[in-house]
């Protein structure tokens, strides 16, 4: 069940909860397959302190090495291509 902070932050204290919050975070990394859940126990999960927040406005920046030289761009994009 949520402990509700402020209208802008919850914890959430239940295991199950938190178990999902970190299967949906650990499936967006490429090429893992949950393997840190065989490790991870119930006594391990409630150390853990998850947390919903509202989000109210995101930005983004593109950074993506225009400051490197060319070479050093192409050296990076093709250890991206082969992961």
């Amino acid at each position: 069940m949520p402990t509700e902070l402020s209208a802008d932050l919850r914890i959430v204290d239940d295991p199950t909860a938190v178990r999902g919050f970190l299967d949906d975070l650990v499936a967006h990394e490429h090429g893992w397959t949950m393997p840190w859940r065989d490790e991870c126990s119930d006594a391990l999960l409630v150390a853990i302190v998850a947390f919903e927040i509202d989000i109210e406005r995101l930005e983004g920046k593109a950074k993506l090495g225009q400051n490197r030289p060319p070479e050093d761009r192409r050296r990076m994009a093709r250890a991206l291509s082969a992961s």
